[in-house]
């Protein structure tokens, strides 16, 4: 099922938006890289920058704060990232695709793009999506399975 997404976002979303493509690319990509390439990608997107640390347990603010200096004060900061527009890409037409992968069973995935976490939109179609679908006791689950 791993490249399923791979496939839907290229379907969602056209040439040119941040979403058409995978994060790493594509083996294609990866193999056509040079040492030169890499390293470049490396210096720019792998940065303290363009990084989230993420501490969790029993451990006090001062003590992160120091344990974080030690063992990530020195990495360097990359090249200021600009922020990319992301926009709702707009569909003229349903689009329907099928692949074929070694798995073990079959499925069906539908998507839909639809406006950004934090607008009135998206809160709306998430109580949607819980209500419809988001656990044992929802609508479509009680149809399906019980």
């Amino acid at each position: 099922y791993g490249q399923a997404w791979d496939q839907i976002n290229k379907a969602l979303y056209p040439v040119g938006h941040p979403y058409h493509h995978g994060v790493i690319g594509s083996m294609n990509d990866l193999n056509a890289a040079s040492l030169d390439d890499v390293k470049t990608w490396f210096r720019t997107w792998y940065g303290p920058n363009n990084a989230v640390l993420v501490l969790a347990g029993d451990i006090d603010l001062a003590t992160a704060k120091e344990k974080v200096a030690r063992y990530f004060g020195s990495i360097p900061a990359g090249p200021t990232m600009a922020q990319p527009a992301v926009n709702v890409a707009k569909r003229s037409a349903d689009t329907r695709e099928t692949m074929t992968d070694k798995v073990p069973q079959a499925r069906i995935y539908r998507a839909w793009n639809v406006p950004q976490v934090g607008t009135a939109d998206i809160d709306q179609l998430q109580l949607f999506s819980e209500v419809l679908g988001g656990a044992k006791s929802s609508r479509l689950s009680q149809r399906l399975q019980h």
